[in-house]
């Protein structure tokens, strides 16, 4: 076992070190066969200090139909996070980060530190939440 992974009946579910969580699907349908087979487009490269950024999400605020779209830049790194201008709320918090110039995803928005200012978002870059399983 991985330190700070939490197990149910031998399946990992959750890391704290990179505040992730695994879903097993027992009985997948083919539609979500297909899903697991198609290619992710993983960031070969990450975003540095000063690169655009999108953050995905579904918030149902201001967009009940559809995806939204914040855009921000790459503000700072710490650890395993990348830190961001962008907005982070509920509904993109678990979503997607593009990295715009490769055009490839390359983490996932967790949470927000708030400051005396504003408040900074960190995104947990895949590659750590994939060595963790």
């Amino acid at each position: 076992e991985i330190d700070n992974v939490k197990y149910i009946d031998g399946v990992p579910y959750g890391n704290y070190d990179n505040d992730a969580g695994y879903i097993l699907i027992s009985k997948p349908d083919a539609y979500v066969k297909s899903l697991a087979n198609d290619e992710l487009h993983v960031c070969k490269i990450f975003p540095n200090i000063g690169d655009s950024i999108v953050i995905l999400g579904y918030p149902g605020i201001g967009s009940d139909q559809g995806i939204t779209a914040t855009e921000g830049i790459i503000s700072g790194i710490e650890g395993n996070y990348l830190i961001t201008s962008a907005k982070v709320e509920h509904g993109n918090s678990g979503g997607a980060a593009i990295f715009v110039k490769e055009n490839c995803y390359f983490g996932i928005p967790t949470y927000t530190v708030s400051g005396e200012v504003e408040s900074l978002a960190r995104i947990l870059r895949v590659d750590k939440i994939f060595d963790s399983y």
